[in-house]
């Protein structure tokens, strides 16, 4: 229960997967998240299996996934940009059921929930959606159950997840954090105007990296 981001879609070109990883590469470390690069073969079978044995999850065989994961906050789902061989948007989860008869890779749909991260962390990711759309997978589907997406109201975002903690009995529980370095006392307005300032011009990685 809480609130959760989903999102489908396919990316324009294969090729792009790689420029689309970078670039959310050089975005988190601006934002001071942790990331994981994926570059799994696309040649290989999938073999994923997904067990659990004595109450213990376990993940066994090769998935042929590529592109990033994002871990935005310690109190929010990661947020996964990883696509199969034909170019879909799809999770280490999809892949272990592809085995179903009504597996259908356009039907895939990742989700992250961003319930217990600060409102700030939710608004990041939609930006983030938004600029995707835009740039890299122009039939993104979009399912925000705080209601950003559509409407850019944060108060809306704001009374949906309100909602949800009154339902949850946890009205009380403090939310702390923020997502980027230098945002201190700013608002979610101020961090939203931020965040897009930031993706109209990609930042550039570190010369120290070599790059």
């Amino acid at each position: 229960m809480g609130i959760k981001i989903h999102y489908s879609g396919r990316v324009n070109h294969i090729d792009l997967v790689e420029k689309m990883s970078d670039d959310l590469e050089d975005f988190s470390r601006q934002l001071g998240w942790k990331s994981k690069r994926w570059d799994n073969d696309w040649e290989k079978p999938n073999t994923v299996k997904i067990e659990n044995k004595d109450g213990e999850i376990r993940v066994s065989g090769h998935a042929p996934l590529k592109g990033i994961e994002l871990f935005p906050h310690k109190n929010c789902e990661p947020f996964s940009l990883t696509f199969t061989p034909n170019g879909w948007l799809g999770s280490v989860l999809d892949l272990s059921l592809s085995t179903h008869s009504s597996f259908k890779e356009e039907n895939l749909m990742i989700s992250t929930k961003t319930q217990f991260a600060p409102l700030e962390i939710h608004i990041t990711i939609i930006k983030l959606l938004e600029y995707l759309k835009k740039t890299y997978i122009q039939n993104l589907y979009v399912n925000d159950e705080g209601g950003y997406w559509k409407t850019g109201d944060i108060d809306e975002l704001k009374r949906r997840r309100n909602t949800i903690f009154q339902a949850m009995d946890t009205l009380e529980q403090e939310l702390t954090g923020l997502p980027a370095k230098g945002t201190e006392n700013k608002t979610a307005e101020e961090i939203a105007e931020m965040i897009e300032q930031i993706l109209i011009k990609p930042p550039k990685k570190d010369e120290k990296d070599g790059n």
